[in-house]
């Protein structure tokens, strides 16, 4: 009968041994593997510097890409960021401009512009119509001038021919950078990049009558 206590216990303790012995084995191999390396393609330092500028300006986090688990949505980034710069638009607007989502759609905004001081569009309210695409802040929004105007930079679409809207976005500017390029145009235009030659032309050639036949469109389309 102790024989068999006693054989019946030295079974067990090999048992216990061996499961000791593995799990110190698999313990080890953790602890000797490699770090997992950082899957993200931009380094620390520049995650922190990224982060901080673009929190400046829309309080985004550029940490979230990939990892936003709250929201199905793809555009879930481009939906806060719109939102937040709704209600900043909305408590500081750009001098001379307002704008704002259409209805309950945040992809699709509405936005004004008046006439600046000692420009040739002083007086006039000019109306636009801005797109946000899903990809929203890393592509920018498509910007029409719905209010007909007369400028090279401003086809008869109301397309506009701006940097920031192409080459020169980056996905800290914003709505109101958008608005404030605008304006800028309006004050002075690019005949070096124009959508309308023939008014790019008059520009450079015959200021006076580029600027009596803005006045006009002014007075007729944007009043």
């Amino acid at each position: 009968m102790d024989m068999e206590s006693s054989g019946g216990r030295s079974v067990f303790q090999t048992a216990a041994s061996l499961e000791r012995a593995r799990s110190d084995a698999a313990m080890r191999r953790i602890t000797n593997s490699r770090p997992r390396r950082d899957r993200s393609p931009l380094s620390a330092q520049d995650l922190c510097e990224g982060r901080a500028e673009c929190s400046k300006v829309t309080g985004w986090d550029p940490r979230s890409i990939g990892v936003c688990t709250n929201s199905p949505s793809k555009g879930y980034v481009a939906v806060q960021r719109l939102l937040k710069e709704a209600e900043d638009l909305k408590n500081a607007p750009p001098l001379g401009c307002r704008a704002a989502p259409k209805g309950d759609n945040i992809f699709e905004w509405a936005a004004v512009i008046e006439g600046p001081e000692d420009t040739v569009y002083k007086g006039g309210t000019f109306f636009l119509e801005l797109t946000l695409p899903k990809s929203y802040p890393f592509e920018p929004p498509r910007v029409v001038f719905l209010t007909r105007i007369y400028h090279c930079n401003i086809n008869s679409q109301g397309i506009v021919c701006v940097d920031v809207l192409r080459d020169r976005w980056n996905c800290c500017m914003t709505i109101s950078t958008v608005l404030q390029s605008i304006v800028s145009l309006m004050y002075h235009c690019n005949p070096a990049d124009p959508l309308v030659g023939a008014i790019a032309e008059q520009y450079l050639r015959s200021r006076e009558e580029f600027e009596r036949t803005a006045r006009i469109w002014t007075q007729r389309y944007a009043r």
